[in-house]
């Protein structure tokens, strides 16, 4: 008889915060197994660094956003980022992208956009 948590299958990299993960797992992209090395993050997240990246911060901005799954490919690595509309990226959410992903059978290169936009307020002050 088992008891406890299983191991989990995949191997985390690094956790960069509560709302960002770097892991590897594996699955299976257009028929062909792969190892995914995969960034996990809340929507959130994903849109202040963007905000951060541009240089275009105003005393107060509001951007939306749609979370999505983008998939590249770059010298035979495949590449996964996953934005979830979650408030953290803690353990339940990683072992679901991962089902999600697995499970997602038509998964293709590029950008995926699902479910609702959400609006997110931050302050440069």
């Amino acid at each position: 008889m088992k008891t406890g948590n299983p191991k989990p299958d995949y191997t985390l990299q690094q956790r960069f915060s509560p709302e960002h993960v770097a892991l590897l797992f594996e699955g299976v992209l257009i028929g062909q197994p792969v190892t995914w090395h995969a960034h996990i993050r809340t929507l959130k997240d994903y849109c202040q660094e963007q905000l951060h990246n541009s240089q275009q911060a105003q005393p107060e901005t509001s951007i939306q956003a749609q979370p999505f799954i983008e998939i590249t490919i770059k010298n035979h690595v495949h590449q996964l980022m996953v934005a979830l509309n979650l408030p953290v990226i803690d353990e339940p959410a990683i072992m679901r992208t991962i089902i999600m992903i697995r499970q997602y059978k038509r998964l293709q290169p590029g950008r995926h956009q699902y479910g609702d936009i959400a609006t997110f307020t931050f302050d440069s002050h």
